[in-house]
């Protein structure tokens, strides 16, 4: 697990708006440093990952996700409604 990894760098994806009402999603390191432990006279630095954040982030954007995915099928039954009227 990278979490456990010594020295390992979090990253984050970066969204931003593409052409045509697209997502355009680039990664992007978070250079945050991590601890830094002694280990057998050897200083290292830890992983920089927090695993209690990470969660709480994958929660909260799982929510999203769910959130979007009902929007969207609630727009798919108005314009089925929309056109079972106009028909």
């Amino acid at each position: 697990m990278n979490a456990n990894t010594d020295g390992f760098h979090k990253s984050r994806a970066v969204t931003e708006e593409g052409q045509n009402s697209g997502v355009n999603v680039s990664s992007e390191q978070v250079n945050t440093p991590g601890d830094i432990v002694t280990i057998e006279g050897v200083d290292r630095e830890t992983s920089n990952v927090n695993i209690a954040e990470e969660l709480v982030t994958l929660m909260i954007n799982k929510n999203n996700y769910d959130a979007n995915i009902k929007t969207a099928k609630a727009s798919d039954e108005m314009q089925k409604t929309f056109l079972d009227i106009v028909a």
